[in-house]
């Protein structure tokens, strides 16, 4: 599956907020929330190359516990914080039920597959209308 947030680097981030959003499984909030994220900011700015967690030498990294970590150090902005990590676990929960249904693969995909959006769309909106009060 494409979209991994336990193992995505920071343009795959941005790329997953567009593509989300361009499919419609996502509103223009959250897409803001993760696109706009100072983690997904670029290296060199100011006060964003330290990370709370180790990643891997091509900037993948789990950002569900990069954004716990950062939360639990008492970053600047909690409430907005703790909207990523929401919205981290959303994605993830989706992803994790599409594989659930999915049979598994014994070879790799072909290059040109694709997310389902549409499975996605209502795999992230069942998760996140059960959240509901």
């Amino acid at each position: 599956m494409k979209y991994d947030v336990r193992n995505m680097s920071r343009d795959d981030l941005r790329g997953l907020a567009q593509n989300l959003f361009i499919a419609g499984a996502i509103g223009l909030g959250d897409c803001r929330l993760l696109s706009l994220e100072p983690v997904t900011y670029p290296s060199e700015w100011p006060g964003w190359s330290a990370f709370e967690t180790s990643g891997q030498s091509d900037g993948r990294r789990d950002w569900i516990g990069e954004i716990r970590a950062r939360i639990r150090k008492g970053y600047p902005e909690q409430a907005y914080q703790q909207s990523l990590l929401s919205f981290l676990e959303r994605v993830e929960a989706a992803r994790q039920r599409m594989l659930a249904v999915s049979p598994a693969r014994t070879e790799p995909a072909p290059r040109r597959s694709r997310l389902s959006w549409a499975g996605l769309r209502s795999a992230y909106f069942t998760s996140h209308s059960s959240s509901a009060p």
